[in-house]
């Protein structure tokens, strides 16, 4: 209950959206890797991920994001900018060396303006300003998997 009212305050209408996801069919040809520092969205858009039927991996640091797209290639990386081992720019430079194909999605507190400088250098997807909309944030993802699942150099979240 506690974690509704935490979602209610932080993220409105996150958790409307959050109980009427209907279960769906694995999409196993997307896997996401989610990156958030913030426990409380972290564990909401597992939730959210679970019930789309998306296979993920979830981490709250910089270094175990890397650390996974070591082992498995993610088709696409939802990140916060801010963590607190590193930022989503030199984030996304080093997965880029490891998970060149990955399509991102760059979650932030800050408007776009105040990171736009790093993250012009950068191929990112999609930036979600927090706090976001579900509905938003399922259609980037969405559109990303669609790019990643397009990507001739990827088949089941592993380089070809």
């Amino acid at each position: 209950m506690l974690l509704a009212v935490i979602l209610m305050i932080r993220y409105p209408g996150m958790l409307l959206a959050l109980t009427k996801i209907p279960e769906a069919k694995v999409r196993v040809e997307n896997l996401v890797l989610l990156v958030e520092d913030d426990a409380s969205l972290r564990r909401s858009l597992e939730k959210f991920l679970d019930r789309a039927g998306y296979a993920f991996h979830s981490c709250s640091t910089a270094s175990q994001a890397l650390a996974f797209a070591q082992k498995a290639t993610p088709h696409v990386v939802i990140l916060e900018y801010h963590l607190p081992d590193a930022n989503g720019h030199s984030l996304i430079e080093k997965l880029n060396l490891v998970a060149p194909e990955a399509v991102a999605i760059v979650l932030s507190e800050y408007d776009f303006q105040a990171v736009a400088d790093y993250l012009d250098r950068v191929k990112i997807q999609t930036f979600l300003k927090k706090p976001f909309d579900l509905v938003d944030f399922e259609a980037a993802l969405c559109s990303a998997c669609d790019i990643a699942t397009r990507n001739p150099g990827m088949v089941n979240g592993c380089r070809k």
